[in-house]
């Protein structure tokens, strides 16, 4: 759908998407428990088969780490073709697992609401699927 943008106005696009939008779709529920992890001192990754060039401009002021699918940029334009494909299902439990040593942590949450979380869902030791807990 973005072949041939460019990357710049592309992310300017993001930018305001990121700032006037995506707040109007986070739950409540789900601020209250991102506030609840930033008490503990825990790190807060999304993971998303959603896109970079929204999802960075909401993540990183934030100070969360992300995992998302991303767009391929060449000569700062958008190719259409995702860097290491999209990420979901299987892909999204692969990316934590390149990125992080799950053992070097006491406690891993893991909360999915789509049917493409499960295999995310099966790597923490307290799991919430739609918020009821699947532990």
């Amino acid at each position: 759908a973005f072949k041939g943008y460019s990357e710049s106005k592309l992310k300017d696009k993001g930018a305001k998407y990121a700032k006037n939008e995506i707040p109007k779709y986070i739950r409540i529920r789900a601020l209250d428990q991102i506030n609840w992890h930033k008490q503990q001192g825990d790190i807060i990754v999304i993971v998303s088969a959603s896109l970079n060039i929204y999802l960075e401009e909401w993540v990183f002021p934030n100070n969360f780490d992300l995992i998302c699918t991303t767009l391929e940029s060449v000569n700062s334009k958008i190719t259409g073709r995702y860097i290491s494909g999209d990420c979901t299902g299987v892909e999204k439990a692969k990316r934590i697992m390149d990125k992080y040593n799950l053992s070097l942590f006491r406690n891993v949450y893991a909360y999915g609401d789509t049917v493409e979380d499960a295999e995310m869902l099966n790597m923490g030791n307290f799991k919430y699927y739609r918020w009821e807990n699947v532990s």
